[in-house]
């Protein structure tokens, strides 16, 4: 079984724009490590144990109506620990970049797990929650009530709790830059920074 996402806001709005804190709590169930064995295949015995993420933000506009009529500016910040899709409005999908001959690719995930395949009792790690935080803001300006423009921008960054945990050398070895599996991963050289700071370009 799996629950439904809660979420709540409290919000205000005024004359002078409007503010609000959100949050919500979202249930990750993963799938088993790997169906190699009967036992493998029982219910509650070839996976990680279910885990509770969330996310919380706060947001904010303000009407400019003293530099025209309409002109507003908003901004919003989200902090997220496995429920990533709260932080970038989109569904799980991963994340790349191309520059010159450069390349970033990151993995988008609410967690990440592992284990030897025929033996998930002996090297298994638990659905590791990804932390993710980002800030947006942006300025709304009427030259006049037909033409309008926006400026806008935003940080974003993703860290698979490197130094606290193997998701980011289960990353790395799944790129084939390092060794072993689950518990055990080990990242190789150069890689483990890349996949942390690719959001962060």
């Amino acid at each position: 079984m799996q629950a439904g996402d809660f979420v709540g806001n409290i919000r205000i709005d005024q004359t002078w724009g409007s503010a609000q804190v959100m949050a919500a709590a979202h249930e990750l169930n993963a799938t088993y490590y790997g169906q190699t064995t009967a036992a493998d295949a029982t219910p509650g015995s070839g996976g990680p144990s279910a885990q509770w993420g969330y996310a919380v933000g706060a947001g904010l506009r303000l009407n400019f109506p003293m530099i025209a009529q309409g002109d507003y500016f908003q901004s919003q910040v989200n902090y997220t620990q496995g429920a990533l899709r709260y932080l970038f409005f989109t569904p799980n999908s991963n994340w790349g970049k191309t520059e010159g001959a450069n390349e970033t690719f990151g993995v988008l995930s609410d967690c990440v797990y592992g284990a030897a395949p025929g033996v998930p009792a002996t090297s298994t790690t638990n659905c590791q929650l990804t932390t993710a935080w980002g800030f947006n803001a942006s300025f709304e300006h009427y030259w006049t009530p037909a033409v309008h423009e926006s400026v806008f921008g935003g940080y974003y960054a993703v860290n698979y709790n490197q130094g606290t945990g193997s998701a980011n050398s289960m990353l790395c070895v799944m790129e084939g830059n390092g060794a072993g599996v689950g518990s055990t991963a080990v990242a190789g050289t150069g890689l483990q920074q890349q996949l942390v700071d690719g959001f962060r370009r």
